[in-house]
């Protein structure tokens, strides 16, 4: 298995991006639930890479985007 990570970009406008790598299927989703409900819980879009939709032993992804202050709103 490789390496697991979470990618959290905040942008100088206070948005925040979240993106997974590494993830099989959809457990990236499992991964970014603790920052989602920390960022708000108000996510404005989530884009499912082609990842997300494999199964075991294949690397999966999510890309959220949040607009907003950084803590107010995955796109939040």
């Amino acid at each position: 298995m490789g390496i697991e990570e979470v990618v959290v970009t905040i942008a100088k406008d206070g948005s925040v991006q979240v993106a997974t790598n590494g993830f099989t299927g959809l457990a990236c989703t499992s991964a970014t639930a603790g920052l989602e409900r920390m960022l708000g819980n108000e996510v404005l879009e989530r884009t499912m890479t082609d990842e997300a939709f494999l199964e075991q032993g294949a690397s999966g992804g999510l890309v959220q985007e949040a607009g907003g202050q950084a803590g107010t709103g995955a796109s939040w």
